[in-house]
């Protein structure tokens, strides 16, 4: 019993995951860095979990929570399929604020600003996997 909670509990937290990269996307209509090959090849192995969770285990909590992995990653492909031809050109002039929003440079601050840190080279920015 307490094994299935614990399992349980770990659903919303690995579904809720995926959002942040997920809004970033739609945000700046590019997915930037994503690997490609990591989105479908995460898509696929969630379908493969699927299956052989129904024909293995048939675990309603372990099915369900590859499905809704699923979906997530089926979002993400789809972006990914979506924002193709966007590139990575409108994030490469983007970079994250204080409070974790991107914010367009052109802003009145130059370019190589980093922020108070110097010229400590170009700034990068992290993607969710």
């Amino acid at each position: 019993m307490a094994v299935g909670v614990l399992q349980a509990a770990t659903l919303p937290i690995s579904l809720l995951s995926k959002a942040p990269q997920i809004i970033s996307n739609h945000r700046a209509k590019s997915t930037g860095n994503l690997s490609a090959f990591a989105v479908f090849n995460a898509l696929l192995g969630c379908v493969a979990r699927l299956f052989t969770t129904k024909q293995e285990v048939n675990d309603p909590l372990i099915f369900w929570g590859f499905a809704g992995a699923a979906a997530l990653n089926l979002v993400l492909a789809g972006q990914m399929v979506a924002y193709w031809q966007n590139g990575e050109s409108s994030l490469s002039r983007r970079r994250p604020t204080e409070d974790g929003l991107m914010e367009t440079l052109g802003s009145g601050k130059p370019a190589g600003d980093l922020g108070g840190q110097g010229g400590l080279g170009k700034r990068w920015e992290r993607k969710l996997d």
